[in-house]
């Protein structure tokens, strides 16, 4: 198990690093490896660009369970998390204390126009839940530095998303 990752900043290298076992750079969390398991395992599908909605959605699976395992949590179940009176909003992986919130996006490449509108959705709904769970950890996973640079510009305007972590899985 590996430390516990750093907020990703801005300050991304130019070319993604090449690594075989989980680590955090410098440039921000990343967690990186060959090693698989679950509905993914063995497919190459972090190594590839994934096609169609479900193998996209297997990728997604794919990095809630890695993250879980480096962070220490056995599991990450979807769930619906109240964050205000009467409202509530879904996300992808809740642990079983729900002190770790975490969606999970298999994009790796720059964000296009619609990808950049799903993340950043989902990058306000965590914010939510951090306001409304402050002991929690609010996290937005990603498959690469690429797409995670795409958001750097929208964090530093916004003060309210730094709540939120951007992991990289790759």
């Amino acid at each position: 198990m590996s430390a516990l990752p750093r907020p990703f900043g801005s300050d991304l290298p130019t070319a993604p690093q090449q690594t075989t076992q989980a680590d955090d750079t410098t440039a921000g969390n990343s967690l990186a490896g060959n090693r698989a398991s679950g509905p993914a395992a063995g497919s190459g599908l972090l190594r590839g660009r994934p096609n169609g909605l479900a193998a996209l959605r297997r990728v997604e699976i794919e990095l809630l369970m890695r993250y879980a395992e480096a962070v220490g949590h056995g599991h990450l179940a979807p769930a619906s998390v109240p964050v205000s009176e009467g409202s509530a909003v879904h996300v992808d992986g809740v642990d079983a204390a729900r002190t770790l919130f975490v969606e999970a996006h298999a994009y790796r490449d720059t964000l296009d126009r619609a990808q950049l509108d799903l993340v950043v959705q989902d990058l306000f709904k965590l914010a939510l839940v951090a306001r409304a769970n402050p002991q929690g950890r609010s996290v937005l996973l990603l498959g690469g530095h690429a797409a995670a640079q795409s958001l750097s510009q929208m964090r530093r305007r916004v003060p309210s998303l730094a709540e939120v972590e951007i992991v990289v899985v790759s």
